[in-house]
């Protein structure tokens, strides 16, 4: 806060003027900055006079909304904010689950997710407080992780002409994959091999089936 002070020579018997400017820290691109006048007796005797603006804490930068980590990686997140006067603490939180931070001699906040695994992630805040308030900001770590754990079944039995669906699932929900045998014939039968991947990896062994189609007709009704 900028401190005008325009008093004239004491004994004047007319008032003086002090204008006062804020300096409030604003992320608007189109702020009017406000001036406020008061006036003032010249029966002050002080030869200064000293306003101190005091300000809670406002974010300078946080972590974005989502923040992709692939797992078994390393993560560091950051936050910073000021205030007058200082300093800025801060509270980082998985959830409701407080967490360890990191304070910088910058005077920014620091988390470091070590070796992130799957259930590290989710809904994460981070709190800057100092004496005249505090904020919150929000954030999602999202962990991408290759797919793993398929399963089919080990062996499907099919009559012929008949149409076979075999499906391939992924643990955790991830996905499926389907097979599908139109018209089924003795020469389908074999070893059939479901690969998986994303843009993490690909899955470590594939997963495995065997269609049957017998050459000869079978009542599978009659066992």
């Amino acid at each position: 806060m900028k401190v005008f002070d325009e008093r004239l020579a004491p004994g004047n018997h007319r008032s003086s003027r002090l204008s006062l400017t804020s300096l409030h820290h604003t992320t608007s691109l189109h702020s009017i900055t406000p001036t406020f006048s008061f006036t003032l007796p010249n029966t002050i005797d002080q030869d200064s006079l000293f306003i101190i603006s005091t300000d809670g804490p406002m974010w300078v930068f946080t972590p974005v909304k989502f923040v992709d980590v692939q797992e078994g990686n390393d993560v560091t997140l950051t936050a910073s904010a000021e205030a007058n006067p200082g300093p800025v603490k801060y509270k980082w939180y998985h959830g409701r689950q407080k967490l360890d931070g990191i304070e910088t001699e910058t005077g920014d906040g620091l988390l470091k997710l070590e070796k992130v695994q799957r259930d590290m992630g989710g809904n994460y805040s981070v709190t800057a407080s100092s004496v005249h308030g505090a904020i919150s900001s929000s954030f999602t770590v999202n962990v991408l992780y290759g797919p793993r754990n398929m399963s089919v079944p080990e062996r499907v039995l099919a009559d012929r002409n008949e149409t076979v669906s075999i499906h391939s699932i992924l643990a955790a929900g991830v996905g499926d994959a389907q097979l599908v045998v139109d018209w089924a014939t003795p020469a389908d039968t074999g070893v059939y091999l479901c690969h998986a991947t994303n843009e993490v990896s690909t899955s470590v062994s594939p997963a495995r089936t065997v269609l049957v189609v017998p050459r000869e007709f079978i009542n599978l009704e009659d066992g």
